[in-house]
């Protein structure tokens, strides 16, 4: 039941913001011959699959030239394994206009970062992997004011993860340590909200 109010709530406010976005000043599209001008692009989203539903946070720097948009990011991924993604994000806008739909593709490494919850219990060691993070999608790039814009998109994210659990043995003629290990591969759909300046 929480995690649809969430869902819900983060669209009510997506339609709100594009409403008003929508009766302010229009974009001022840069003329022909200019250079490369630097971006920044801060979202917050949802994360859902089938281990539930989590939030995100992303933040993405990088250089916007005519319709292109290149940068590097970092976030916070909550969902299942805490972790912070490290990736190059490559996005295109459709139109040449203030206000477009825009297709995005995200690439890089999950570091793990583990919670107080999965600390194994007894004398036992557990370590993860950084592995695999990519997230592709589309959405819709909403004009403010000069070059600041609000961005709502929808895609589908993946990350991999691997977990370790080693446990020493106190038999003499056993090996030192005996282990358990886990290969998590999470796809999940992803719903963000964003503001670039």
């Amino acid at each position: 039941m929480i995690r649809h109010v969430t869902v819900t709530t983060l669209l009510c406010c997506c339609l709100v913001i594009m409403t008003v976005a929508q009766t302010s000043t229009k974009e001022t599209v840069p003329k022909k011959g200019c250079s490369c001008a630097f971006s920044s692009i801060n979202q917050v989203g949802v994360l859902t699959g089938e281990a539930g539903s989590s939030f995100q946070l992303q933040s993405i720097n990088g250089m916007r030239y005519k319709t292109w948009f290149a940068g590097a990011g970092v976030g916070l991924d909550f969902y299942k394994k805490r972790g912070i993604p490290v990736f190059l994000d490559i996005r295109k806008d459709i139109l040449n206009k203030p206000s477009t739909p825009f297709v995005y593709a995200d690439g890089g490494i999950h570091y793990s970062w583990p919670t107080g919850k999965d600390k194994p219990g007894g004398n036992g060691k557990r370590t993860f992997s950084n592995d695999l993070y990519y997230d592709v999608g589309i959405g819709y790039k909403v004009s403010v004011k000069d070059q600041h814009a609000v961005l709502l998109s929808a895609g589908f994210s993946r990350k991999r993860v691997e977990e370790v659990t080693t446990y020493p043995q106190f038999c003499p003629a056993c090996p030192p340590e005996s282990y358990e290990a886990y290969n998590y591969t999470f796809n999940r759909l992803t719903l963000k909200l964003g503001y670039r300046f």
